[in-house]
């Protein structure tokens, strides 16, 4: 038609003012719903890719580092030593998690406290610990409208040390050289970033239990934010397809959904950590 029109000469931008006439009338509230929400599929996609991107890239570097080590028997697991200057001890690799510790720590500590740093990274090692705080890195670097995710990412990874702490202090005097094996690490020049202490990895190593109660902020934004999302899209189909979507089935299928979804989570969970139940 435009070619006509112009051939033509007569009206020749008629076509086209049509055609945006046509596509502004089509535009309403629900198209836009729509394309604020895919907008923001779309960057959390995007996130989840550079993510997980990185994670690959960090995998890959375990494997450069593991070339540099020397394998060594110690306290009855097997360890790759690194000729380092700083006090190191960490568990790292996705799916064949291997205990580093640097010539630092070998020979700063003594052969009880070095055994419980050892036991403390072989519990991570045991529980797969890289693997699982990386996923969780990964949805909160995806996720980024939930900040409830980033507080929730930062006390796995101290329940993670907290659960190390306590494996490593079941050995016969565990606890008091796993604490005197910190305190030397932790006091070592520039170790303070690379020995993580925290108030509550403290009280577990003197037997206190501590309890993790969220912050009101961001558990209000969190809620906030997957109402909004969760409204949205309904009413965007609403809107979109003029049909009803029925708000009111929508959370009783979602209310379904959690009572589901919840004790399978909860039985997943208490298979996975396997606490002593005492009746």
């Amino acid at each position: 038609m435009l070619i006509g029109s112009l051939l033509n000469g007569h009206a020749p931008w008629a076509p086209v003012e049509a055609c945006c006439g046509g596509a502004v009338a089509e535009f309403s509230l629900g198209w836009l719903l729509l394309s604020a929400i895919g907008l923001i599929s779309g960057i959390a996609l995007v996130r989840a890719t550079f993510s997980l991107t990185a994670l690959v890239r960090a995998s890959r570097r375990i494997g450069d580092l593991k070339r540099l080590a020397a394998r060594e028997r110690i306290a009855g697991s097997d360890c790759w030593v690194l000729e380092d200057d700083r006090p190191l001890a960490f568990c790292a690799g996705l799916l064949r998690p291997r205990i580093f510790v640097s010539r630092t720590t070998v020979t700063s500590l003594s052969r009880s406290e070095l055994g419980a740093v050892v036991a403390h990274e072989a519990h991570h090692q045991r529980r797969f610990d890289p693997f699982r705080l990386s996923i969780m890195r990964v949805m909160v670097d995806s996720l980024f409208f939930l900040p409830m995710l980033d507080e929730l990412s930062q006390k796995c990874i101290e329940r993670a040390e907290i659960a190390a702490d306590r494996a490593a202090s079941q050995r016969p005097g565990g606890r008091q050289a796993l604490a005197s094996a910190l305190l030397t690490l932790h006091e070592h020049k520039g170790s303070a970033e690379s020995i993580p202490l925290s108030v509550e990895r403290i009280d577990g190593l003197s037997g206190r239990r501590s309890f993790w109660v969220p912050s009101r902020s961001a558990s209000l934004l969190t809620l906030a934010s997957l109402g909004v999302l969760l409204a949205g899209s309904a009413i965007a189909v609403e809107l979109v397809t003029r049909m009803p979507v029925g708000i009111e089935a929508l959370g009783l299928h979602i209310c379904l959904a959690a009572l589901i979804v919840a004790p399978l989570l909860f039985t997943a969970g208490f298979a996975w950590t396997r606490p002593n139940v005492r009746i």
